[in-house]
Parts: structure tokens; sequence; C-alpha cells
């Protein structure tokens, strides 16, 4: 059995019902302290879930993450 896509799955389907359960928060109206709480499990969770990932297709993805982010803010670091 591959392994592989099994933790991947899990990971996606992991980030999915956490943004899943911070949609139905908002509409369902709780206050805004639970909401914030929601919200920072739904990040931490898209985190580890990025490092599960990182760890499970090897360094390239990481490598590949800090080219991004170079390409993303390099308009903001070029001087005029």
């Amino acid at each position: 059995m591959r392994w592989k896509p099994l933790i991947l799955a899990a990971a996606a389907a992991t980030v999915v019902a956490a943004w899943a359960t911070v949609t139905v928060t908002y509409f369902l109206g709780f206050g805004v302290g639970r909401w914030t709480v929601v919200v920072t499990a739904a990040c931490l969770a898209t985190e580890a879930a990025f490092w599960v990932s990182a760890g499970v297709l090897g360094v390239t993805v990481l490598q590949a993450r800090r080219d991004i982010w170079r390409w993303l803010t390099r308009p903001l670091r070029s001087r005029v």
C-alpha cells in the first residue's frame, strides 16, 4: 500500500475540515472570541499540513517555498 498519498490526503482533509469549521462558525454567529480561536486553529492546522507534506515529499518542497517567497517579495525589495 502506498503511504505517501494516504498521508497527503489525510493532511488535505484535515485542512478542508478546519476551514469548513471556520465557515460554519462564522455563519452561525458565534462570538468574536470563539471565532478567533477557530481561525487560529485552522491556521495552525494548515501550517502543520504544509510541513507534513514537505516532510513526505522531501526537501524540494522547502526549497520551492523559499523560491516562491523570494519571487513574491522581489518587488518589495527592489531599489528604485
